[in-house]
């Protein structure tokens, strides 16, 4: 029986987060799936919210990691709702 392979979009801050980023991609990897992080997009002209929307839409989960620190609020202008 085959196995599904999955696509997983981890959202974190960078700031604080990205070693929690990392133990979370490993095991997604372990698993043998596929991580989707920001940090290995190649940079494409297109805006940041529409690019993570597109990211997470073409993915089977999303893993939303939080802490203390307030991330990125987009503006309604940058395709947010502020």
């Amino acid at each position: 029986m085959a196995r599904s392979v999955h696509r997983v979009f981890v959202s974190y801050t960078g700031r604080d987060l990205t070693q929690h980023a990392d133990a979370v991609a490993s095991v997604i990897r372990r698993l043998e799936w596929i991580a989707i992080d920001h940090r290995y997009w190649s940079p494409n002209g297109r805006p940041s919210v529409s690019e993570c929307k597109r990211n997470i839409e073409s993915c089977d989960m999303l893993v939303v990691l939080i802490a203390h620190r307030y991330g990125w609020v987009p503006t309604t202008q940058e395709g947010g709702d502020a």
